[in-house]
């Protein structure tokens, strides 16, 4: 098995052996991902289609794949590129139309994208449009799109925002699981469960579920599915709050799990040492705590009265 070095190196001398004429690979790169953390990668470009439409794939995804298959180096780079192939050939808007979708990510620490992106501002969150360049067993790889792709396949920021909103939900459906099930089954199997569609479990003492979608990637944009935010007012008419453990999920606690001040103190401080600890500086969603509750469900953030803590541990 290569070290990581060995395997950049090798990919970067070898990778164009396996595609075609048409195809346009970079040398090694480096590109801003989310809140501003820097990744290396290939960027792979179509010089024959009509929409300009570069792909950067990532040495470090790119590494944990070939790390988890048992196929040689070879074969791993031939499968990546028949993957790529068919996601960056592409020659007509509509045929791509279906593959925008939407995700959250944090407003502040990506402001910059305002200038670069069509995006929308909801609340703390910023939604940015990308586009799938594949999704199989092994993953899914998408691209942002900025404001020159926009104005080259003719969407404006609002038809973008009503596509994605379609497709998004389509593309990955919602997952929904109470936290003792998932503890359990980690406990037993070593696994995750998949999750459901969102139903309250009333039954169990632990009122706090975890949503995502079945990818398991960028899930957090979940909380924005119009059906998702009818059935959480459903399954939680009192209210509910939402942690964001990352992009990826968040965390749903029925409003009467939280009895006591020191219980929503509690909640704040799974947060931010979730967000101080564990999670990887491009994955951070928020610090904050929010609150869906009255009659129309509003997400806001809810208050707290000592921000002490939440300051020496913010990022």
């Amino acid at each position: 098995m290569m070290t990581y070095s060995q395997f950049t190196q090798y990919v970067e001398l070898h990778i164009r052996e396996y595609v075609s004429e048409e195809m346009m690979v970079s040398s090694k790169t480096w590109q801003q991902k989310n809140n501003g953390v820097p990744i290396e990668g290939l960027v792979f470009k179509d010089s024959g289609a009509l929409v300009d439409m570069p792909v950067m794939v990532y040495f470090k995804d790119l590494y944990e794949r070939y790390c988890r298959g048992d196929a040689s180096i070879n074969s791993f780079l031939q499968e990546t590129v028949n993957e790529l192939s068919n996601g960056v050939s592409t020659k007509f808007r509509d045929s791509f139309k279906d593959r925008i979708f939407f995700r959250i990510v944090n407003a502040e620490k990506n402001h910059n994208k305002f200038f670069t992106s069509p995006c929308r501002q909801v609340g703390d969150f910023l939604v940015e449009y990308r586009l799938i360049a594949f999704k199989n067993e092994f993953g899914v790889g998408s691209m942002p799109i900025n404001n020159e792709m926009a104005k080259n396949i003719g969407l404006n920021e609002e038809q973008l925002y009503q596509l994605s909103m379609k497709n998004t939900e389509k593309l990955f459906p919602v997952s929904f699981e109470n936290l003792t099930t998932i503890q359990d089954s980690l406990q037993n199997t070593g696994q995750i469960p998949l999750g459901h569609e969102i139903r309250a479990d009333k039954n169990d003492e632990w009122q706090v579920y975890t949503l995502t979608n079945k990818v398991g990637l960028n899930g957090a944009s979940t909380i924005l599915y119009p059906q998702v935010q009818e059935d959480l007012k459903r399954e939680f008419p009192n209210g509910y709050y939402v942690l964001p453990s990352s992009i990826h999920e968040v965390m749903i606690v029925d409003q009467s799990f939280v009895q006591e001040p020191l219980d929503l103190f509690m909640l704040k401080e799974a947060v931010l040492s979730s967000n101080y600890q564990v999670v990887e500086p491009s994955e951070f969603l928020s610090n904050e705590v929010y609150e869906a509750k009255g009659p129309d469900f509003q997400l806001e953030r809810t208050t707290f009265l000592n921000h002490k803590k939440e300051k020496n541990m913010e990022r």
